[in-house]
């Protein structure tokens, strides 16, 4: 176990313990004088924001593995979206308005403790329909031997550890498609309560209070945007790069 996954798993169980402690259900415990650094170290926020063409070769290196194509899909799903792994990972075909084009992140998955809506682009529709072709099931990416519950994101991160020396790419995750669909459509003048809906994120003070709106069309002329650049990429075309904002 590495040292930042024992200091979040101690910061979880003081949090746990002093709400015990605060409602008289326990008394105070010597763990609780326990610091991170004693025992682990403190996660750190990440900074690697890959380029289009940077996830234009992983996409072709997903297209050249082995791997199953929900594992593979999954990948890129989070390349297109933006999204939470876990918001991925755990949506139900259920959670995908075809009439309305809305994808539905459901409270129970939702780390706001909120339901995320975000606009289905043609491309992720795409992919959706080939994993609902591929698989009867709930889940709309399952487990490759068993159907009744949704992919790990432990299969996942093989799979990257897998590829990433095959890219010849410093060092990234996951996490790094949700910083790199921010940072690159703020580049190309998408405003940031539009990108910070498309990560899920809660906006910030009056706006969070008065403020119910999701900029759906915002959203999906952004995600618009965005898949085109990723899919000419992902076919090699240098032209990804270049700079075409919004009007």
């Amino acid at each position: 176990m590495s040292r930042v996954t024992t200091g979040a798993i101690l910061k979880q169980l003081k949090t746990i313990l002093n709400w015990s402690v605060r409602r008289q259900l326990i008394k105070s415990v010597d763990v609780l004088q326990l610091r991170v650094s004693d025992i682990g170290s403190a996660s750190t926020v990440g900074s690697r924001v890959l380029t289009v063409l940077e996830c234009g070769r992983i996409w072709r290196e997903l297209d050249k593995t082995r791997a199953t194509r929900t594992i593979t899909n999954s990948i890129k799903a989070c390349m297109m979206t933006g999204a939470r792994v876990s918001e991925l990972l755990k949506s139900s075909r259920a959670d995908f308005d075809l009439d309305s084009m809305v994808w539905t992140v459901p409270v129970v998955n939702s780390k706001t403790n909120q339901p995320i809506r975000r606009p289905i682009s043609p491309a992720l529709l795409e992919l959706l329909q080939e994993q609902w072709s591929l698989h009867r099931s709930q889940w709309t990416f399952p487990a490759p031997n068993d159907f009744k519950r949704p992919v790990g994101i432990a299969s996942l991160n093989k799979l990257v550890r897998e590829i990433r020396p095959r890219v010849d790419i410093p060092d990234w995750r996951l996490h790094d498609f949700r910083r790199t669909i921010s940072t690159r459509l703020s580049e190309l003048g998408v405003l940031p309560h539009v990108t910070e809906k498309m990560l899920g994120h809660v906006l910030g003070g009056v706006m969070a209070v008065y403020n119910k709106h999701d900029w759906l069309d915002e959203q999906a002329a952004a995600y618009q945007m965005w898949t085109e650049k990723l899919l000419l990429s992902a076919k090699g075309d240098r032209n990804a790069m270049l700079l075409d904002t919004l009007p």
